[in-house]
């Protein structure tokens, strides 16, 4: 029973949790922990009328995992908040093809003994927060982009700027440190309000905060991206168009992936800038997004390559590669319904997702590559001078590599040499007749003792009369 109940606190996906009743049974103090704090928690845990060992539990607030039957609780507790709980459970290692057994009565106790705070006061009463990585402040959430995080393990202010230390599933998959200044975050939630008063057919307030956002951060696309929606509903298509002109030459493959994928960007299809961006010739097949075979795309214009991996658990994407930097500069996610994986393999429903079809569109598709490595956990492909490698649950990694050097010897490489020797070393080398090697007669002295031993072991043995 205690191995069960072991099983049941640490293992929540292997039970079906059905709470029923929540009491808090003393309330916490202080502020709510954020998502890089690590809450210290007990769990006494009683399953059918026993209790189980007890628990003490540490994990960052954005660590909790996602099928933790707690895991709404724990994220609204206080530090000394005391929550008991009771239900019924199906417990899934009495399940089988044929059903599940019936549920049985639990109850449990969560009190949060302690939390350790691993972030620092941010302005504005903003906060960083996971799942998707976000900024939020009293009234307001915008995403900050990027892969999916797995947690947020520190949030530090280093003068303008904020550093975020994250961590990614699989774990494998080193984590890193994204930094942004205080003003880009000020700039998104000021982006994420625009895009409220869009929706709600507020022109003029949309367009005094993209304003505003643009001035604390000149480089966020997405406030551009909106701004030329709000210019094509105000002033037309040719302010909208003028607008968006830069952004498609330094962005296009992101410009393009937006305005097919997102609804408030629609009406920018029919703008010259983003028709522009497409081209005929594109074939992105299920081919490309093999999991054993390391497919290369790239598009007419010769400025990037395409290739597909795994982010996270969460997400598959095409990683876009500029040729000139060697750089990952944009992703495109192809992730696809659920339903349709159901009906036709991964790779085919991949081709059929939107991201997909945006690369189509830029023309993007198979090209010849020099196969360096081929191996299913890890392959890596070379195309000119770049070389791709892709390895399961790590990062894919870029980078320029020089060619490697002719097995014969330059041209230039023999004319120094021959200036550098005297005429006279030439002549006595040609001259000069052959000394035999002694390899071969130290293998053939070798020999002849492997004889000489064999033959006494021979002689040495006396068969039994």
């Amino acid at each position: 029973m205690r191995a069960l109940s072991f099983l049941l606190v640490l293992v929540p996906s292997l039970a079906v949790a059905g709470i029923e009743r929540r009491t808090i049974e003393r309330a916490g103090s202080g502020a709510f922990p954020d998502d890089a704090d690590e809450l210290v928690y007990r769990l006494d845990f009683t399953w059918q009328g026993q209790p189980t060992e007890t628990s003490e539990i540490s994990v960052r607030k954005s660590a909790i995992a996602l099928n933790d039957q707690f895991r709404g609780d724990l994220r609204g507790m206080r530090e000394g908040e005391v929550r008991r709980f009771s239900g019924h459970e199906i417990d899934g290692l009495t399940c089988d093809h044929f059903g599940c057994g019936p549920a049985k009565r639990f109850t449990a106790r969560i009190e949060l003994t302690k939390v350790i705070a691993h972030h620092d006061r941010l302005p504005d009463g903003m906060h960083i927060a996971a799942h998707p990585l976000r900024v939020v402040d009293a009234t307001d959430s915008a995403e900050l982009g990027g892969d999916d995080v797995a947690s947020i393990r520190e949030v530090r202010v280093v003068g303008t700027n904020v550093e975020i230390d994250v961590t990614y599933q699989p774990e494998t998959r080193p984590g890193e440190t994204r930094t942004m200044s205080i003003d880009e975050l000020r700039a998104r939630l000021a982006d994420a309000r625009a895009v409220l008063a869009l929706r709600r057919g507020e022109l003029r307030s949309a367009r005094e905060l993209l304003d505003h956002a643009l001035a604390l951060a000149p480089s966020l696309d997405e406030a551009r991206a909106h701004r030329a929606n709000v210019l094509l509903r105000t002033d037309g298509a040719d302010a909208a168009n003028e607008a968006l002109t830069d952004l498609a030459a330094r962005r296009p493959v992101w410009l393009l992936y937006r305005v097919s994928t997102d609804k408030l960007l629609a009406g920018l299809a029919g703008l010259p800038a983003v028709k522009a961006l497409t081209t005929a010739g594109g074939n992105v097949e299920p081919s490309a997004f093999e999991e054993r075979d390391l497919v290369v795309l790239a598009e007419p214009s010769g400025r990037y390559l395409g290739v597909y991996w795994t982010a996270t658990y969460t997400d598959w994407v095409v990683r876009v590669i500029d040729r000139q930097s060697a750089r990952v500069v944009e992703s495109v996610s192809v992730m696809c319904s659920r339903g349709r994986i159901h009906r036709e393999s991964l790779e085919t429903c991949r081709a059929k997702s939107p991201g997909a079809r945006v690369l189509a569109e830029l023309g993007f598709a198979p090209t010849n590559t020099a196969t360096m490595l081929g191996r299913y956990d890890a392959q890596v492909e070379r195309i000119d001078d770049i070389e791709i490698i892709r390895t399961i649950g790590r990062e894919l990694t870029v980078k320029r590599v020089v060619a490697s050097p002719p097995a014969t010897i330059p041209a230039t490489n023999v004319a120094l040499a021959t200036t550098a020797a005297p005429a006279t070393t030439s002549t006595s080398a040609a001259t000069e007749p052959r000394r035999p090697h002694a390899w071969p007669l130290a293998g053939l002295a070798a020999v002849l003792l492997i004889i000489v031993a064999a033959r006494v072991s021979i002689s040495g043995h006396k068969h039994p009369r």
